[in-house]
């Protein structure tokens, strides 16, 4: 029989059945923690960290117009055909270095067909010698030059003045009838001129009253025999109703 006062020793707990069943449901509880947050780390957003390169504000978009208005626009460029028709009739030198500046100088010649340079022009200049525009065509977006020295531009244009007067007095039509009458009277026997295509010199003011000219002319003699493509000089004065040779020769 058992004595009552006796102390019985009591299992440690560990070996009690239901703390190893609180461990296992503690550990499989610490586990779906863990795997709950590793999902949730994954699953996150990432965090974009700004570059040092970007700016704190937003980026503002640009519209069409006011791109259109930062833009720079090209400079309008002036028609060759309209440089052309300033540079007619003006100095030389100025209107070459307006063309150079417009990117559309072409060749430049003078009126004998000689070609010209910049660097004649400067040293004509220099030397007093003044050249002009007397022809200004565009091509291709240049502008050809053709150009004469003031002083022949000058005597053309008190020539033409010339001629012009003596035109009012003494028209050429009537001058050319007095000069074929005069021939055919000095040779009956034929006399030919070529006026269209046989002209030497036409029609030019050897004065301010005489009109000078010469052409080529067939002339035939007494015994029928004919000598072709002479050339015959006559010189005009008078008026248009009253002409006057009064000087012709035949060679």
């Amino acid at each position: 029989m058992s004595n009552p006062n006796s102390t019985v020793a009591k299992r440690p707990i560990w070996k009690k059945w239901w703390f190893w069943v609180l461990v296992v449901v503690a550990l499989m509880l610490i586990g779906a923690v863990n795997g709950g947050a590793k999902d949730a780390s994954t699953t996150a957003a990432p965090t974009v960290t700004p570059s040092s390169s970007s700016s704190a504000s937003p980026k503002k978009e640009t519209s069409p117009t006011s791109t259109a208005k930062t833009e720079s626009s090209p400079t309008p460029t002036i028609n060759a055909a309209e440089l052309a028709k300033k540079a007619l009739n003006t100095n030389a030198m100025t209107a070459v270095e307006q063309l150079q500046s417009n990117d559309a100088l072409g060749e430049i010649k003078a009126e004998n067909g000689t070609e010209m340079t910049i660097d004649r022009l400067k040293q004509d200049k220099s030397a007093g010698v003044e050249w002009l525009v007397t022809s200004a065509t565009s091509s291709k977006g240049k502008v050809n030059l053709t150009l004469d020295t003031q002083a022949n531009v000058q005597a053309k244009l008190a020539k033409e003045q010339e001629q012009k007067a003596l035109e009012s007095k003494l028209s050429s039509t009537s001058a050319l009838a007095a000069c074929r009458q005069y021939g055919k009277e000095m040779y009956p026997y034929g006399f030919k001129t070529h006026d269209i295509v046989g002209v030497i010199q036409p029609f030019t003011p050897k004065d301010a009253n005489t009109w000078f000219y010469k052409a080529t002319v067939d002339v035939t003699n007494m015994y029928g025999a004919t000598a072709k493509d002479m050339t015959y000089e006559c010189s005009v004065t008078g008026t248009t109703a009253d002409p006057q040779v009064v000087e012709f020769n035949v060679y």
